[in-house]
This record gives C-alpha cells, sequence and structure tokens, in this order.
C-alpha cells in the first residue's frame, strides 16, 4: 500500500488526504472520518476529527447517549462497532435512523485503543453489509498512518500556542521595561522603585500590572515635546 510522507506535509492536510484515500480505495466505502479521543470526567471526547464530507461530521457529533453511537461503542470498547444495515439493526436506533436520512446504509468503525489517545476509523457504504471482515486490513494500515498524523497535529497545536504565550510574555515583559525607564527618568528612581511604582498602582487600581505599564507609555507618548 502507498503511504504518505508524513515529514514533508502539514499534519492537516496528511489526515484529510489519508480520508479521502480511504473513500476512494476502500472496496463499497463511499465516505471515511477519522477521530482522535480523549478521557475526561465527562467520558470520552473528539479532539481531532477528520471528515471526507460534512454530511459525515454532523452524523458522528449527535446529541445520542454514548451507548447510540457505534463510533463511541468502538472507542470505549477497544473493539470494531459495526452497523451492518441501518434499515434494520436495532442495536443503534437514534444512529441509523440519522444516518439513513443521509443514504447511509452500513458503517464500520475500527480502533486503536493501545495508544494515548484513542483512535478509531470509520468507514460509510451507500449499500447494506460493509463489515470489518471486509475493511479490517485496510482500515488498520490506514488507522496506523492517521494516528501519527494526528500525534503530529496535537503537537503541532501545541507549538503554536507555546509560540503565543511565549510571544504575549515577552510583549508584556517589553512594556513593562519601557515603562520603567520612563518612571526612572521622570522621578529620577532606580529600576526597583520604578517596578514597585508599577505594582503599588496596579494594586491600587486593581488592574494587571501590563496595563498600567501600557498606560504609562501611552501617557508618556502622547505628551508634548519641549
Amino acid at each position: 500500500m502507498e503511504a504518505y510522507d508524513v515529514l514533508d506535509d502539514a499534519p492537516e492536510s496528511v489526515l484529510c488526504r489519508l480520508v479521502d484515500r480511504v473513500a476512494a480505495s476502500v472496496p463499497g466505502c463511499c465516505g471515511a472520518t477519522f477521530t482522535s479521543w480523549t478521557t475526561t470526567e465527562e467520558g470520552l471526547l473528539p479532539i481531532v476529527r477528520v471528515c471526507s464530507h460534512p454530511d459525515l461530521a454532523e452524523l458522528e457529533d449527535l446529541d445520542i447517549l454514548p451507548t447510540e453511537s457505534p463510533l463511541v461503542a468502538a472507542a470505549v470498547s477497544g473493539e470494531p462497532a459495526w452497523v451492518g444495515d441501518t434499515l434494520r439493526d436495532t442495536r443503534f436506533p437514534a444512529f441509523s435512523i440519522a444516518a439513513l436520512r443521509l443514504g447511509v446504509r452500513s458503517v464500520v468503525c475500527s480502533v486503536e485503543s493501545g495508544r494515548v489517545p484513542t483512535a478509531t476509523l470509520s468507514l460509510y457504504s451507500v449499500r447494506p453489509d460493509l463489515s470489518p471482515g471486509h475493511t479490517a486490513g485496510v482500515a488498520a494500515a490506514l488507522l496506523r498512518e492517521a494516528i501519527s498524523a494526528a500525534g503530529r497535529t496535537l503537537a503541532s497545536e501545541r507549538s503554536r500556542r507555546e509560540v503565543h504565550h511565549l510571544t504575549q510574555a515577552m510583549a508584556v515583559r517589553s512594556v513593562i521595561e519601557q515603562a520603567k525607564g520612563m518612571i526612572m527618568q521622570a522621578v529620577k528612581c532606580d529600576a526597583a522603585t520604578a517596578f514597585q511604582h508599577l505594582s503599588s498602582t496596579a494594586q491600587r487600581s486593581r488592574r494587571r500590572l501590563a496595563d498600567v505599564a501600557r498606560d504609562v507609555v501611552r501617557t508618556h507618548e502622547a505628551a508634548p515635546r519641549s
């Protein structure tokens, strides 16, 4: 099976192409979704989800009990779950009714629960009788690829957040240092005294130190030059 070079592509793009490839290459499959899950006090929650078709995202986000969704059943149990025919299968009634409205007749949900986070790959068909036996090999290989890409997606998101927080921290530090310098020049004091002045003003006004520092800078910059 052809593999994507996940080192050269953005993780989100890899995941999108993976689910598109599943939909195109698995016999009888008309659509696919990949979901990465995290465990919370309220149960499993999706943290990454990629769908080959927008309608499938709506189907998987149904406001139904976990016991009524084959996708969640697979994620919780660690075993594949499937609906052989949404017209006749009675195990997941709410899901089957919604799926029938979209023309979906069968779904197979593969799961990889031996890693953190848990991941599922769901294959959809407009024909009945899509089963794990028909899709197990292909689904397992593609699920492993998707897990790798999802891991890079999460790492990328964490890196972006860390860079954002670092940038904010540097900006705050810069404006505080700038305000300290202006106070030192204005009242002829040292850095410690200038910082204490900022801190005391912030406490009295119940404002953040950075906001007080910005006011000092704005006031100084707006002051007329002699």
